[in-house]
């Protein structure tokens, strides 16, 4: 990962997937928080995070809310990937 969120919740208010949970584990800036986990290989249970990863629509309206230009579908694929 190149880039690191910040994690200032920008991108929440456009998430679907966080407007319909208001959870943060499913939200972008949770999603990028489990892939930096991962990157860190401070994670377990890989089958568990590929199904919370899974919920994200891949609809990209975080990316044009990201104030860093951060290429945050790009990354919860990789991250998905790594569970795979």
């Amino acid at each position: 990962m190149l880039k690191v969120c910040v994690k200032c919740a920008k991108c929440n208010p456009v998430c679907p997937t966080f407007l319909e949970t208001f959870d943060e584990v499913y939200s972008p800036r949770g999603y990028l928080h489990f892939a930096e986990l991962l990157e860190k290989q401070e994670i377990k249970h890989k089958d568990e995070l590929l199904k919370v990863l899974k919920t994200c629509t891949l609809c990209g309206d975080c990316e044009s809310a990201c104030p860093l230009d951060l290429p945050i579908i790009q990354m919860i694929t990789q991250a998905q990937k790594q569970c795979e």
